[in-house]
């Protein structure tokens, strides 16, 4: 579940960097503000979403015993 919601995110930051892209060709500040808050949370939840816990660890390690 976590991979998915982290792919979801890398497609979002890529969504808010065209965004932004889009506002400093067309002199828009208000899309390009919000293009790059979007780039932002995107990248923020992919690296929170493939970040090891500590739950995570102790479950491979009874994986491999």
């Amino acid at each position: 579940m976590r991979i998915v919601v982290a792919a979801v995110a890398i497609f979002t930051a890529l969504f808010g960097v065209g965004i932004s892209i889009r506002g400093l060709l067309y002199y828009e500040n208000d899309i390009v503000l919000y293009g790059v808050v979007a780039a932002g949370v995107g990248i923020a939840v992919f690296v929170l979403m493939l970040t090891f816990h500590p739950k995570d660890i102790e479950q491979h390690q009874h994986r491999e015993s």
